[in-house]
Order: C-alpha cells, then sequence, then structure tokens
C-alpha cells in the first residue's frame, strides 16, 4: 500500500509544479479542459468532454471521480462494437461473463458477480439512456448511436442507487434536436462480417421533433466444429444410444439487430418531453467453447483442494494425498469417471483430448443454428421541467423485457453428456423523481426511486435421450432435464440528496445519502422433466422432484453516503478525498443437483462496500497534457463470493480487501501527435472463501487481474491526403493473469496478455466522410477469458478463446 501512495503523492506534486509553472493557466478562475485519455482519439486540444456522472453536465475534469469517457468517434477509432469492448480500453474495468461468453459481466477494481443465475443483479450497474438495466444478459449491448461512454469507477449510490457497488457504466444516445442530421456507417471485416449502422433526426413541426436509429451486425462462425470425430481416443463412447440430432454445427458466429426511436415534444421553453423506444435481438448457434483435461488433487480427508490441467500421459481419475490414483473409490464425488478406475492418456473421462483440435477448431455435439436467442424490449418516458429561480425537475418513467434462452455444451467435446441450458423471461419497471436546483455557491440534487423487477427462469442441465446425463437417471430412452424453477420478484423503493457547497473560493465540500427498502420475494423448485425437445428448455412434465421446494419474502433496509472535500488551488488542478458507503442487496441460492443447501443458506446477506479515495485531475501546459490520478481503498463486509464447484455454484458472504492505484495520461505535444497512456494496479483479497468442505482460504476474487495497462499513439498526417486528414493510431492493452473460479485453482487461473491494434482513419475536408481500416489482434494472441472447472464432474475444465486476429474495412457519413 505505501507504494501506491508514494506513486500518487509523486504524481500529485509533479502536477501541481508543472501548474504552478506553467504561465498559461491563470491563479484563479475554470478553464476549458481536454478530455481523459479515452477520448483523445479524433480530438483537437481545446476539445472539452463533458459528462452527466453526477446528473448535470460538467467537465470530466471538473468532477472528483474516477472517470473514463469515450466520444462516439473515440469507440469507433478504437474499434469498440459492443459493451464487451469496454473493458479492452479502460484498466481498472474487466468484461467477465459466463455460460461460454453469450453473457457478459462488468468487473470494476475487482468488484464483481460471476453468478449466472439469471435473477442476480451485478454489483456494477448500467445505464443506458439514463435507465436501469437489471439483466446481466441485457449489458451486452451494442454501441450505437451514441454521443458518449461514462465509466465510473468507485461506488456511486448517492445518485445512481441501483446496486453501484462498484461503479456504473453509462451509455449516453444521441437525441433529437430541431437541426436535421444523418450519419450512416457501413463495415466489412474477417469472417463476412458485416456491419451496418444508421441514424436520422430532425424536425417533424414547431416543437416537435425524432430521431431513428439502427444497427446490424453479423459473422460468420469463426469455430470450424470437427464433431463428432477429432480428439476421441479409440474405443471412446461418444453416446449410450446414438448421437445428439442434429449435431455439430460450426459455432461461434453472430446475427444481431437492434433499433432505437425517439420522439421529442417541446411544448414550451421550460418543459421537455422524450418518448423512446428500443429492440434488439442477438441469435447464435451455441456457445464458442473448447475443452482441456484437467485431474484434482484430494487432500488426507478426500476433499478437492487443487485441479491442474492434465499431462498427456495422465492416466489418473484424481490424485490421491500419497500421489497414486484414486480410481473408481469415488464415484460419489467424480460423477462420470470411467468404471475401470483409470482415462485414456492425456484425455477427459469420456476420452476426449481437446488439446488435439487445434487452431481455430472444436469438436462439440451440442450445438444447432440459432438454438441460443436473446432479446430485449424497452420503453421510456423523459420528462424535464424548468420549476424556475434555479430548480429543475426531471421525471423518467421505464419498462424493460429481456428473453434469452441459452445452451452450451456441459463438457465442450463431442461426446453427448449433457448440456447447461437457461430459459429466462425478465420484466422491470422503474420510476424516478428527480429535483435539482443551485444558488450562489451551493449545487443540490434530491429524489426518489421505485425499481420492480419480475425474474423468472428455468435453467439446469439437459440430457436428451441417449445422453450420458440422462443415464444417471436410468432415463437413457426419453432424456432428462434438471431443472430449477425460479421466480424473484424484487421491488425497490429509495429517496436520495446529493449536495455540493462551496466553503471557500477553492473549497467544496460534496455530502450524499440513499435510504433504500428492498422486498423480495423467492420461489425455487427443483425437478427431473422428461426432455420433450432436446433444443427448447422446459421444466415439464415432471418425472420426480429432485430437491425440496424453498419459498421465502423478506424485507432489507440499506443506506449509502458520500462526503468529498474537493480543492482547486489553480485552475486546471483538482484534488479530492473522500469516503464512500456503497450497498448491494442480499438475493439466493439455487443449486442444480442435491445434496441441496440448507435453508439458512440459500438466502445471502447484502454486501456492504467502505472506500476511501484520493486522486487529481490536472490539465496543463495550455490543455496539452492532462494527468489524472487516484489511490482507493476497499473494505468490504459480507461481499457476495460466488463459488462453482461441479455443475453450479453458490453465494458465500465473506470480508474481502482491496486497494490499489489508477492513472491516465494523456499527451498532445503537437496538433499532429496524441499519445495516451493508462494504468490500473491492483491488490485485491477475499477472506476465509470455503473452497473446499471445512477448508477455507483466503483468494483472489474472479476477473480481477492485478495489472492492466493501455496505451495510444496516434499521428495525424501535416499534409493532406486525397483532399482530406490521414492519421494512423496504434494501440494495445495489457492484462495479468487472473481467476475464473474463486477457489483459485491451477486450472482456473488465466494466463495474462497483451493485444496490439493498429488502424489507418481519412476524412475529408468537411468532416463528412470517413474511411478506416483496422487491424485488431495483430499478433493474432490466443488467449482465454471465461471458463468453468469442471474437473469434478468430466475431468475437463471448459474454456472460452479470446477474439483471434480481425480486419476491418468501414465507411461512414455523417451530415
Amino acid at each position: 500500500m505505501s507504494r501506491l501512495r508514494n506513486i500518487l503523492v509523486t504524481g500529485v506534486a509533479t502536477a501541481c509544479w508543472i501548474v504552478s509553472a506553467d504561465a498559461q493557466v491563470a491563479a484563479t478562475g475554470d478553464v476549458a479542459i481536454t478530455g481523459n485519455a479515452g477520448a483523445a482519439s479524433d480530438a483537437d486540444p481545446g476539445d472539452e468532454i463533458i459528462v452527466t456522472a453526477q446528473r448535470r453536465a460538467q467537465s470530466v475534469q471538473d468532477i472528483g471521480i474516477a472517470i473514463s469517457a469515450y466520444s462516439a468517434q473515440a469507440l469507433a477509432s478504437k474499434g469498440v462494437a459492443t459493451s464487451a469492448d469496454l473493458g479492452r480500453i479502460t484498466p481498472g474495468v474487466f468484461v467477465s461473463g459466463s455460460a461460454g461468453g453469450q453473457s457478459s459481466q462488468f468487473s470494476i477494481r475487482g468488484v464483481t458477480q460471476s453468478d449466472f443465475n439469471d435473477a442476480i443483479e451485478a454489483p456494477v450497474a448500467v445505464y443506458t439512456d439514463e435507465t436501469y438495466i437489471p439483466s446481466q444478459q441485457g449489458q451486452t449491448l451494442a454501441a450505437y448511436d451514441l454521443e458518449r461512454v461514462e465509466v465510473l469507477k468507485g461506488p456511486q449510490g448517492t445518485l445512481f442507487g441501483r446496486n453501484a457497488t462498484g461503479g456504473l457504466v453509462q451509455f449516453v444516445v444521441r437525441k433529437p434536436t430541431d437541426q436535421w442530421s444523418a450519419n450512416a456507417s457501413a463495415d466489412y471485416g474477417r469472417f463476412n462480417l458485416v456491419k451496418l449502422e444508421a441514424g436520422l433526426g430532425g424536425p417533424v413541426a414547431e416543437g416537435v421533433s425524432f430521431r431513428l436509429s439502427g444497427y446490424l451486425r453479423r459473422h460468420d462462425n469463426i469455430f470450424h466444429n470437427v464433431a463428432p470425430t477429432g480428439g476421441l481416443a479409440a474405443g471412446s463412447p461418444t453416446s449410450l444410444s446414438g448421437n445428439l440430432n442434429p449435431c455439430c454445427h460450426d459455432v461461434w458466429n453472430d446475427d444481431s439487430l437492434a433499433f432505437r426511436g425517439q420522439l421529442q415534444f417541446e411544448p414550451t421553453e421550460r418543459l421537455k418531453i422524450r418518448l423512446s423506444g428500443a429492440y434488439a435481438r442477438q441469435k447464435t448457434n451455441g456457445a464458442p467453447v473448447i475443452e482441456r483435461p484437467t485431474i484434482a488433487t484430494l487432500d488426507a480427508q478426500g476433499r478437492v483442494v487443487q485441479t491442474d490441467f492434465a499431462s498427456s500421459a495422465e492416466t489418473r481419475i484424481a490424485i490421491n494425498p500419497n500421489g497414486g490414483n484414486v480410481g473408481s473409490s469415488r464415484p460419489d464425488l467424480f460423477t462420470f469417471a470411467p468404471a475401470s478406475g483409470g482415462r485414456a492418456p492425456g484425455a477427459d473421462f469420456f476420452g476426449y483430448d481437446g488439446r488435439q483440435v487445434t487452431g481455430l477448431r472444436t469438436s462439440l455435439d451440442f450445438t444447432g443454428d440459432d438454438i441460443n436467442s436473446f432479446s430485449d424490449y424497452d420503453a421510456a418516458l423523459h420528462v424535464d421541467y424548468d420549476l424556475g429561480g434555479g430548480v429543475s425537475l426531471a421525471s423518467i418513467s421505464d419498462y424493460k423485457l429481456n428473453k434469452k434462452q441459452l445452451f452450451v455444451d456441459l463438457e465442450a467435446s463431442p461426446v453427448n453428456v449433457g448440456a447447461f441450458q437457461t430459459r429466462a423471461h425478465d420484466a422491470s419497471f422503474a420510476q424516478e423523481l428527480r429535483l435539482s436546483g443551485s444558488a450562489s455557491g451551493f449545487r443540490w440534487t434530491a429524489g426518489g426511486y421505485f425499481l420492480d423487477i419480475d425474474a423468472k427462469s428455468t435453467r439446469g442441465l439437459g440430457g436428451p435421450a441417449g445422453s450420458f446425463l440422462s443415464g444417471l437417471f436410468g432415463l437413457q430412452s426419453v432424456g432428462v432435464d434438471v431443472s430449477n424453477l425460479l421466480r424473484l420478484r424484487t421491488r425497490s423503493l429509495s429517496i436520495f440528496g446529493q449536495a455540493e457547497y462551496d466553503l471557500a473560493p477553492r473549497w467544496t465540500l460534496i455530502v450524499g445519502a440513499r435510504g433504500i427498502r428492498e422486498r423480495q420475494d423467492y420461489d425455487f423448485a427443483s425437478v427431473a422433466a422428461a426432455n420433450v425437445d432436446p433444443f427448447h428448455v422446459d421444466g415439464s412434465p415432471v418425472v420426480f422432484p429432485l430437491q425440496p421446494s424453498f419459498t421465502d419474502r423478506r424485507v432489507q433496509k440499506l443506506w449509502t453516503g458520500k462526503v468529498q472535500l474537493e480543492f482547486r488551488p489553480v485552475g486546471g488542478l483538482l484534488l479530492y478525498l473522500g469516503a464512500n458507503r456503497g450497498v448491494k442487496a442480499g438475493s439466493y441460492n439455487a443449486l442444480f443437483l442435491p445434496p441441496p443447501l440448507p435453508n439458512n443458506q440459500i438466502p445471502y446477506k447484502p454486501e456492504r462496500l467502505l472506500t476511501g479515495e484520493g486522486g487529481f485531475k490536472a490539465s496543463l501546459l495550455d490543455r496539452r497534457l492532462t494527468i489524472n490520478g487516484s489511490v482507493y481503498y476497499y473494505d468490504y463486509h459480507d461481499y457476495q463470493a460466488f463459488t462453482f464447484q461441479t455443475v453450479g455454484g453458490y453465494v458465500q458472504n465473506k470480508d474481502a480487501r482491496n486497494y490499489g492505484v489508477d492513472l491516465e495520461v494523456t499527451a498532445r505535444p503537437t496538433e499532429a501527435l496524441t499519445a495516451t497512456l493508462a494504468a490500473s494496479l491492483m491488490h485485491a483479497k477475499v477472506k476465509d472463501v470455503e473452497i473446499a468442505p471445512g477448508l477455507f482460504r483466503d483468494v483472489r476474487p474472479t476477473y480481477a487481474p492485478n495489472r492492466q495497462i493501455s496505451a495510444s499513439l496516434e499521428y495525424r498526417l501535416p499534409v493532406e491526403v486525397a483532399n482530406g486528414q490521414l492519421s494512423a493510431l496504434v494501440d494495445g492493452n495489457y492484462t495479468s493473469n487472473f481467476f475464473n473460479n474463486i477457489r483459485n485453482f491451477n486450472s482456473t487461473r488465466i494466463a495474462g496478455y497483451t493485444l496490439v491494434n493498429a488502424a489507418l482513419n481519412w476524412k475529408d475536408a468537411s468532416g463528412r466522410w470517413r474511411l478506416s481500416g483496422r487491424v485488431s489482434n495483430i499478433f493474432d494472441k490466443r488467449y482465454y477469458g471465461i471458463g468453468f472447472d469442471q474437473t469434478e464432474v468430466t475431468g475437463g475444465t471448459q474454456m472460452q478463446l479470446g477474439n483471434p486476429r480481425w480486419w476491418t474495412l468501414s465507411v461512414s457519413y455523417s451530415l
């Protein structure tokens, strides 16, 4: 911690010295300020990035929060197509996920939630057009028709409220105006990528305007599927009675589209009413996963205390404390272990070795045309009214519906074992009323927020006829679905307020709080149902119950708070120091298979995060150098630690500690050259996690790399090219190792990696036409992200490969 503190102190001292020596900056008063490193691309030195991180328009450099803000053009230049790409360009932010990458969640500064239960909300709040997205699946958005994206690090519970323990990601969309505007872009790239985006807006009548926008993205399958052969040892079975039909489609495709319509009324100068509606959907052929054989190590009490990748000569089922073979003596633990007590050399329990399937290939039996489908519906009403006297009223009413059906090959092999499957229907309604005002030296915001979420899902394991899973239940001829039937109804009501008071010309005090009352109603049933259709998730007809049903109702009373002191010693320099209290409500566990959790372990408690953070924001050398830094300390109580075991998992409440440093630098030494550097250093620990029955260890949280670095260099040619401006951009990012499972076993450790990208961009003299070419992952680095350790069930670990080398050509026009 002392090293991190020294880095910050040195940075502050350097910034103060440069600011004091900068003759271009006045000793007092405000100045126009450039954006941070994330927004630098395609920006002029005098450009100012305006954000709404505190519910009003402010320069990003005038807010005492660690913020990364990106303009729409910066996102395009950096190749950001979906929300998941933000983790690549924002140190301290990692996009974790589940279900083979078909669902994604944001992790900020090690604050994450890797539970793939569809009823669970994430600890990082995601907003689009000022409306909260409760579904983790719904957070996988197409980044289209945006003004900018704001990433706020640290608790934001005072003003944004909902589960913003770790931070906030806010997508700010382009809105209707009374001026005509139009834009269109088309991309073509590797794997027959086609991406089309367009927007049109303008006046309809006096005081009435509209905006329509749309997005389409598709590409061919990246993975060639070699199943039902490939990687299987001689004599290995593929099923109990015939393989799955249809079988073995290529995977890792995309077929997405989205559109948004907005209609705005301004009957008076004081009143603005905006209606918006949006729809998005995605279809894929299956999850793009691979499997690597793994082996477990047991201690003297028969507990799994480690898992490792198996060597090519490994034949043991698992390793005894003396180094011998567990054999078939633990069929209760190693579910699908061969009765012979040994495995084919270097293979999983079914004789499959995924290491023999190389390149952009996989071998999966559970695939099919468009078997995975996701859709989102959104309707909102925004009302803004100027009450006069410096006071304004904002009302936001929003309804969202998220539907999905998902299949992931259970063991990621050509063997018909079964599938993880889920069908979800999440509906939510939110209403926010917010008053804001200002007077001399005083600014305030207060309001109330209501949220109603009705989350229903059927999730579990699907075992078609002839699968090994159906064989476990003696239902080989008809198949079986091991299904959890869940419904979680959440109704949350909160009141909040935040005030800023200028104590003196250079000092500002910020105080805020939010009180929350949350009611939850939970129903759980676990059944074995007939597998009527292998490619449709259903929890009926029920053959027999698997676990006792569970029903619960509870009310949680929570609060968040903030106090912060800001100091502006000279123009262009902000110093801040503050404390925050963030909360995330408790929820419920839902294990797939017996033995069931005791009733008192099904509900888990809220997590509470106390943070201390100090930092600086400096705009120097006539705004050609921007340096932002922060140091933070997180003290977690009852952190919701999700532990994945066998084919499911559960949440434990544990204490945790995180601390680290964030730094962002943007330098524009000339009109032609822009350089950026951003880095995050972090140490995170979750205490006393139960990694095996009765065995506790301190561990790192999932998807929390200790180090992340991103950098870019953009050069604009000083001469015109084809009557336009040509620029070259090189950018890259480094991510250190991390774990995809909180047990921190060796097979769940993902090695660090570095990605390098390059682009050429041209725009004509009018700025309306743009042409660009980009290559992402130039060196075709093979790296991994999401993973599921299934050593105890299948003798393998399921993993998802990161994007390979990808080239894209783009043309765009704006009016």
